[in-house]
């Protein structure tokens, strides 16, 4: 994730940027996955449709070698 910031002090002003690097971990013992390892597909779930056809839907992600779906905001 990038993240902007200005500052402004006595009439002078900047900006610049912060990195954070995400970190996923894989259970309770804080086993990490590498981000290589992570293939996502992303979905507006508003243009999915019923609950009960997502299924058919999603199908797709896995049968094309995604390992991980993103959920816009339901």
């Amino acid at each position: 994730m990038i993240s902007v910031y200005w500052l402004r002090y006595e009439g002078e002003s900047s900006s610049g940027y912060v990195v954070v690097y995400p970190v996923l971990h894989l259970d309770h013992d804080n086993n990490i996955i590498p981000l290589d390892c992570v293939t996502t597909q992303s979905y507006l779930a508003k243009c999915l449709g019923p609950l009960d056809e997502w299924p058919d839907r999603l199908i797709v992600a896995k049968e094309s070698g995604y390992n991980m779906i993103h959920f816009t905001p339901l």
